[in-house]
């Protein structure tokens, strides 16, 4: 006996539009600055604050190869030449020294004697290379959470929200060719150059992220 089709026979996320997969996201920021240019495994990851105004954005540049061989100049190739991925965001939280050191581009040093409880900063604009992770958690619903190996990360001016300070960022994610995310987690089977992203439930949050902590730390 045929079996009636429905429009799961032919699409396979007919639910997509539920109201669970339609949520407001918040935004959290972990970097861990590279040592001598390369992941620092031992290291600690630094937590970026009270982070706001995630904007992610994808910048393509084409080249193209036209000749005019019949009366009209028309274009025979076109391929892209370069892209690049980005994404600014902000942070209320000024008065985190490890947070500042990233903005202003300088490892803090301290003082000494009187002066012990003094650290002070070299305002180079420098950008700091990081591997970092992006969580973006939902109020209900799946989070989505994000590990890539290499990122510019650089400070790009104070800020001010509401009459809070605040710290601009933008991070450039950089491809390391070769990078394998942990098969611990997820056995993706090939290379993630630009880095790799979960798709975990709400509940699952913050155990997920300990694990992934864990698995790009070995």
């Amino acid at each position: 006996m045929t079996q009636t089709p429905t429009l799961s026979t032919y699409v396979s996320n007919p639910d997509a539009a539920k109201a669970s997969n339609i949520a407001a996201r918040g935004f959290r920021l972990y970097v861990r600055p590279h040592a001598a240019g390369v992941v620092n495994k031992p290291g600690t990851f630094k937590f970026l604050g009270a982070t706001k105004g995630y904007e992610p954005n994808t910048d393509e540049e084409t080249r193209e190869f036209s000749a005019n061989l019949y009366g009209i100049e028309e274009t025979l190739k076109k391929q892209l030449a370069k892209r690049t991925r980005t994404f600014n965001f902000y942070t209320g939280s000024t008065g985190d020294d490890e947070i500042a050191s990233l903005f202003y581009g300088s490892s803090a040093v301290a003082g000494t004697g009187e002066y012990a409880d003094v650290k002070a900063l070299e305002d180079t604009g420098a950008a700091t290379n990081v591997d970092m992770v992006v969580v973006l958690e939902p109020s209900e619903g799946n989070s989505l959470i994000g590990y890539y190996p290499s990122a510019s990360l650089r400070g790009t001016g104070p800020g001010e929200d509401d009459g809070f300070q605040t710290f601009e960022f933008e991070a450039t994610i950089q491809s390391v060719p070769g990078f394998e995310p942990p098969a611990a987690l997820v056995n993706m089977g090939k290379a993630t150059p630009q880095g790799v992203l979960y798709i975990v439930r709400k509940e699952d949050t913050e155990a997920f992220l300990l694990d992934l902590f864990a698995a790009v730390s070995a």
